[in-house]
């Protein structure tokens, strides 16, 4: 097959534009150059589901194409294979039998797990041992850093002096002086590649103390000169005032006039900002009393003498200094926080030491040091792979580190003629926090590998919507896009700085950019059929419909109930929230509905969510974790009675419930309690915390009747798997695991098969890639910008004294930074904040196939303005879906006509309404149903079924003296009576040596009898008495350094006596062994000492004296 021209293709897809046919067609394409040239192929995308459903789509398509059956990629993939139809379909058989015979090298992965496969053959060279395990969870690794941090206090004294400093400074701002919580909203940062970029100068200029302490006194200098200098121009115009018996209110317009700026300039005031008026009486000073001032001449000659040339200073000292005072403050701010990073990151490095373990974040920064050094052949040698093609997915979500550590490999790739792809949309950039930069996909890569070998190619068919929805989202979006690009414009269009202007323009641009090729067409299917529907609702708070919030959610049930007249399926809708909590809260509200439905109502209101449906809320779940806090502490009040409480309300179901009589059970004594739970559940407490933690919450399930909960079994079996999960990595004790539950086990969801018949919720994050014939956002509303209350954070630079001595240091991203050195720095984060929340508007309205609903709170419009401000989704498309955009002229920007969105808009409604809702026909799910229900729960007593020993033959039975069931016998028996120092301890042992498997139950009553025939033996039952102190196998050193250790030991006053224990026949041996013990005894300045040895198979006990003679032992 002849290479193309161009060997590096970019796909620029959008929503539904059949990106994962695309990469399952060129994936072919190659694949089927020979039966094992998939294994010199690697796929790459950013999640499981995506490399699981591209691995099922390449297989099916290679098994439709081996069976001889129609598809719509054959015609295609003879063209680009050059093979007839035959050899296709032979070439298809022998393709798909190799990947299912050499699976493990289908190369179809996830960046990262393709990242860690890198990482682990270089382990040695980065200092990690083989068996490194990959740490997902880095918020329990950052609260374990700072604890390891703050441990440090009063013992570093450099970190000490940081916090220390850090503290004062919170509270000289007037914050709390918590460091923890203040720590925490910027520790997160060292996981960040922002971070990383930057963390061996940031390393280097925290340990250099002196330097980093020049730099904060200087600061403070700066900030206390500014302050001083206006404090004494504020001060000076007031005494002079008031020298000249007047006062700020006999001045023009009193105290909003010029006048008082010399009061907002105190520093208690620190208002240094001057209005317009402050500045026209510089320019006209008759503007210091107005005309009507009885005493406007004294006034001004008051002005002209004194305070016009205070005002000149003044102002000139603000227009000099005020940005860098604002610099000033905003880092000093932060700066402390330079060295607690510092000492985190010497910690992090340290506790993946100590843990052996990789951070997810940290994959990408340890290849990328990787690949910088060394080129691609001797990566693959290390590796033993080497791999022809790179396709890359999602690559809108790619960060930089991940693009560096991917150039080289596809360069040399392309430098050896073979072709590459990547696939993505920047639209869809939805994960810039977590490292992903679509400017990569926007130019750079085209850059890096060069234009000359790079084929742009644009996916603009839309398979998936209807075309009224496709109309809509062209016209939204590409006007949205311009509209925001002239919003930020208006922001920054004071700045004085022409380059910095300038750039900023460009950088703004880059949203029209973005969604420069946002139209989509409609597949020929589509052209004639002009379905489809999509409905916003502007809502009004209101007294008597209440909230906004809370109108969404009746119009969402009557929309559900609607779309299921019209023959939709509760499946085939799907609400979109931005986060887990709007989730929860919309499930609670379908979940009520189900509940209160009334009989005869036809409706489904029945709910799946995986964001949503937290295990914590489930009452079996909670039941359970309330078991265990009785278990691990049985004075827990608030455990005990909420177990009685929920046991009583879900499980037994009375038909009255006394409350008091409850809640007075549950705080006075086991007895009371006992009525409120099952039977058996306190006889069999002490059994039960014995038990391995996965065993005790199966046993639980069974003992408080969970299992028989229909509705709770989904609930049941993922708390068990995030049990068993961690008992496989933790300690699995009650404690460990109810202090993981609370900090983090909380957080896990119910799995539910997506074949049920069920309203999905997913936030519009776990949405993407997905699709669903009805969308309803009944919350779709959020700001355009950062939240004002966020921790986003800016690793920012500047040559202003004495910054330049920093290569980077944090500050929070604020409108502060507006009049700061970091201005620019700032609106391009304003840029990049508005493109990431349109995107996600985006995501959320592309994912509609035939019907589209949204709820928004109507936007309030200013004193004085006639439109909205477009700073939230409400106002943006409440001026776009009325035609009041600020940006003008923007259709005729694009090439062929789009909608026209006023022409849906309903005034008097507040509602946009584009289409009809139509009769539909259930749709069967693809493959048929892939799930069955459950006839019942299956939880067993395992025990009953299978016995787990340690031993290898049956105990009791055992003759043969040498055998090894004989010998373990004899180690079981001496267990047991290491156990027992008097007769009552005997079931306590015997339960001991049980669950450690020395027995079985069996087995247990025979060794009971033999306990209890040496308890009643004439002699031997003596030694078993209270008045002995017992020591059981005291060790004894004898002078050639040789141990002994005999079974027991036991003393009463001056008489002491040593026991051994037999199960064999007598035998001379075992009295000389005896005598060693009494000689070493005698040695060691016990007087009266004699010995024993008690033969257990004939209940025989025999006297050893110190001097070898011996004698049945019939008498004590």
């Amino acid at each position: 097959m002849q290479a193309a021209t161009k060997n590096f293709k970019i796909y620029r897809s959008s929503a539904g534009s059949g990106k994962t046919y695309t990469l399952t067609r060129e994936y072919l394409s190659l694949a089927l150059q020979s039966p094992d040239y998939f294994r010199s192929i690697l796929a790459v995308t950013f999640t499981n589901k995506a490399t699981q459903e591209m691995k099922s789509r390449i297989v099916e398509t290679l098994h439709e194409l081996a069976g001889g059956k129609p598809h719509s990629m054959r015609q295609e993939l003879m063209a680009l294979t050059q093979l007839s139809e035959a050899a296709l379909q032979k070439r298809a058989e022998q393709v798909l039998s190799s990947i299912l015979h050499n699976y493990s090298h289908f190369a179809v992965s996830t960046i990262d797990s393709f990242f860690q496969r890198i990482i682990r053959s270089f382990a040695k060279e980065i200092g990690l041992r083989a068996g490194f395990k990959v740490e997902l969870d880095q918020q329990k690794v950052l609260d374990d850093l700072i604890d390891r941090v703050l441990a440090g206090v009063g013992v570093d004294k450099h970190l000490t002096r940081w916090l220390t400093q850090f503290a004062e400074e919170q509270i000289d701002e007037g914050k709390t002086w918590d460091i923890r919580r203040s720590i925490r909203t910027l520790a997160g940062e060292i996981f960040t590649e922002s971070y990383k970029a930057h963390e061996k100068s940031l390393n280097r200029i925290a340990h250099d103390e002196k330097t980093l302490l020049k730099v904060l006194g200087q600061l403070k200098d700066l900030r206390v000169a500014f302050e001083q200098q206006m404090d004494e121009l504020g001060r000076s115009a007031l005494t002079f005032i008031k020298d000249r018996g007047l006062q700020t209110e006999d001045f023009a317009y009193g105290r909003s006039g010029p006048a008082n700026y010399f009061s907002n300039i105190l520093k208690e005031n620190g208002k240094y900002e001057p209005g317009s008026r402050a500045r026209e009486v510089l320019l006209d000073p008759e503007k210091w009393a107005s005309k009507s001032n009885k005493q406007r001449d004294y006034v001004l000659s008051v002005a002209l003498e004194g305070l016009q040339p205070l005002m000149q200073d003044a102002l000139a000292l603000y227009d000099d200094g005020y940005e860098k005072y604002n610099t000033a403050k905003e880092v000093l701010r932060f700066i402390y926080t330079l060295g607690i990073l510092a000492h985190l990151t010497a910690v992090l490095s340290k506790y993946r030491e100590d843990n052996d373990l990789l951070l997810i974040s940290d994959a990408a920064v340890f290849l990328k040091d990787i690949i910088g050094e060394n080129e691609a052949p001797f990566i693959y040698e290390k590796t033993g792979t080497r791999y022809l093609h790179f396709l890359i997915d999602e690559f809108q979500d790619t960060s930089g580190f991940q693009w560096d550590n991917f150039r080289p490999l596809v360069a040399n790739s392309v430098a050896s003629g073979n072709r590459n792809l990547v696939v993505g949309d920047i639209k869809q950039s939805i994960y810039r926090w977590r490292g992903g930069d679509w400017k990569l996909l926007l130019n750079r890569i085209a850059l890096d590998i060069g234009p000359e070998n790079t084929e742009h190619v644009n996916l603009n068919h839309n398979f998936r919507s209807c075309r009224q929805i496709i109309d809509f989202n062209n016209s939204l979006f590409f006007q949205a896009a311009w509209e925001l690009k002239e919003i930020c414009s208006s922001k920054f269009a004071e700045v004085a700085d022409n380059k910095e202007l300038n750039a900023l323009e460009f950088e703004a641009r880059n949203i029209a950019a973005a969604y420069a090729e946002v139209t989509q067409t409609y597949p020929e299917n589509k052209s004639d059929n002009p379905c489809g529907l999509v409905k916003i609702n502007f809502l009004e708070a209101d007294e008597e419909e209440g909230s906004w919030k809370e109108q969404a959610q009746q119009a969402m049930l009557s929309t559900i109930e609607e779309l299921q007249q019209k023959g939709y399926k509760a499946r085939d809708i799907a609400l979109l929230v931005r986060s887990n909590r709007e989730g929860q809260e919309l499930a609670n509200v379908l979940m009520q509905a189900e509940e209160d439905k009334a009989d005869g109502n036809p409706y489904n209101y029945r709910v799946i969510s995986s964001d949503s449906l937290f295990l914590s809320n489930a009452a079996s779940v909670c039941l359970l974790l309330n078991v265990l806090r009785y278990l691990h502490n049985a004075q827990n009040a608030v455990a005990r009675t909420n177990m009685a409480y929920d046991y009583q309300r879900y499980i037994l179901k009375p038909a009255q419930l006394d409350l008091h009589q409850l809640f007075r059970a549950c705080a006075g004594d086991e007895e009371a309690l006992q009525a409120y739970l099952p039977p058996e559940f306190l006889r069999k407490r002490a059994y039960l915390t014995k038990l391995p933690l996965y065993e005790m919450v199966e046993t639980l399930i069974m003992l408080f009747s969970l299992n028989q909960l229909p509705g709770e079994w989904g609930y049941l079996q993922a708390f068990q798997d995030a049990v068993l999960q961690y008992s496989g990595e933790e300690k699995g004790d009650i404690d460990t695991f109810l202090n993981w539950w609370d900090e983090t086990g909380h957080k896990h969801t119910v799995q539910v098969s997506e074949s049920l018949d069920a309203i999905r919720i997913y936030t519009v994050h776990t949405s993407k890639g997905l699709q669903f014939r009805a969308v309803l956002m009944p919350y779709c509303q959020w700001e355009l910008n950062h939240k004002p209350n966020a921790n986003n954070f800016i690793w920012a630079s500047s040559q202003m004294h004495p910054l330049q001595e920093l290569e980077a240091l944090p500050v929070r991203y604020s409108s502060r930074l507006e009049q700061t050195v970091f201005r620019e720095q700032y609106f391009r984060e304003l840029i990049q904040a508005y493109l990431d929340n349109l995107n996600l508007l985006y995501v959320a309205f592309t994912r509609a196939e035939e019907a589209l609903f949204a709820w928004t709170p109507l936007p309030k419009i200013s004193k004085g303005q006639s439109i909205p401000r477009a700073d939230a989704v409400n106002g943006m498309l409440y001026r776009l879906l009325r035609g009041e955009m600020q940006a003008s002229g923007i259709t005729e920007l694009y090439h062929e006509p789009l909608l026209s969105l006023p022409e849906g808009w309903q005034e008097s409604s507040n509602i946009y309404e584009n289409g009809v809702l139509e009769q539909v026909v259930t749709r069967e799910k693809k493959g048929g149903e892939d799930s069955f229900a459950l006839g019942q729960y299956l939880s067993t007593r395992w025990r009953s079924r299978l016995t787990v020993r340690k031993r290898n033959a049956s105990l009791v039975l055992a003759t043969d003296e040498n055998s090894a069931a004989r010998i373990n016998w004899s180690r079981t028996l001496h267990s047991l009576l290491r156990q027992i120092r008097q007769p009552e301890d005997l079931e306590r042992a015997l339960e001991n040596i049980y669950y450690e498997g020395m027995v079985n139950r069996q087995e247990i009553p025979a060794v009971r009898n033999q306990m209890q025939a040496l308890f009643s033996h004439p002699v031997a039952g003596q030694w078993f008495q209270p008045r002995w102190e017992v020591r059981t196998e005291l060790p004894l050193l004898n002078t050639t350094g040789y141990l002994l250790r005999p079974d027991r030991v036991i003393t009463a006053g001056s008489v002491t006596i040593a026991i051994d224990f037999r199960v064999e026949a007598p035998q001379p041996a075992h009295e000389k062994r005896v005598q060693r013990y009494l000689k070493l005894l005698r040695r060691m300045q016990f007087t009266e000492v004699s010995g024993w040895v008690y033969y257990l198979e004939k209940g025989e006990a025999r006297a050893v004296s110190i001097n070898g003679t011996s004698q049945l032992g019939l008498a004590f």
